[in-house]
């Protein structure tokens, strides 16, 4: 599978001292606008293992922003921070692919145009490994028919979240 990537940038927002996308998913060589929407200053400092390290400032109210471009597909969601305000933190997910898909707050997700097909996915959570980032399952195995499928429910038990 040969992927396009896509043209449209992602925005990663600091608002209220937060980043506003807590987990974000792009393909490689595709833009991550990083944003500032408050009046303080922030840096935005991403921890990729194969992309290495960014760390972007970023004055009060920034709304031209910096343009991030990552280069290299990561096998895991790797951390963001602001050195400045220490709970701030974040996620992203590169990948040379569009097969990924981050949950809604009520974990629900969909993942289009998967061709027909078995495959492994990897599910991951910040808090997947007795409490700490981690992948809740490494080779979770779903077959993909032509046309609609019906939904999957992937369930982890209560002790992968450390709870």
């Amino acid at each position: 599978f040969k992927a396009t990537t896509p043209t449209e940038e992602i925005p990663f927002d600091q608002k209220n001292c937060r980043f506003t996308t807590h987990a974000l998913f792009c393909q490689v060589g595709q833009t991550v606008r990083i944003l500032n929407d408050d009046g303080a200053l922030h840096n935005t400092r991403c921890v990729g293992n194969r992309n290495g390290n960014t760390n972007n400032t970023l004055g009060p109210n920034n709304r031209e922003g910096v343009k991030l471009v990552y280069k290299k597909a990561e096998r895991e969601p790797f951390s963001v921070k602001c050195d400045l305000h220490s709970w701030m933190s974040a996620y992203h997910l590169v990948l040379d692919h569009p097969f990924a898909a981050v949950s809604d707050a009520d974990g629900n997700f969909k993942i289009d145009n998967l061709p027909a097909g078995t495959y492994q996915f990897k599910v991951w959570h910040e808090r997947g490994d007795g409490g700490k980032p981690g992948l809740l399952e490494s080779k979770y195995k779903v077959t993909i028919k032509g046309g609609d499928n019906p939904a999957v429910e992937i369930k982890a038990a209560a002790a992968k979240f450390g709870l």
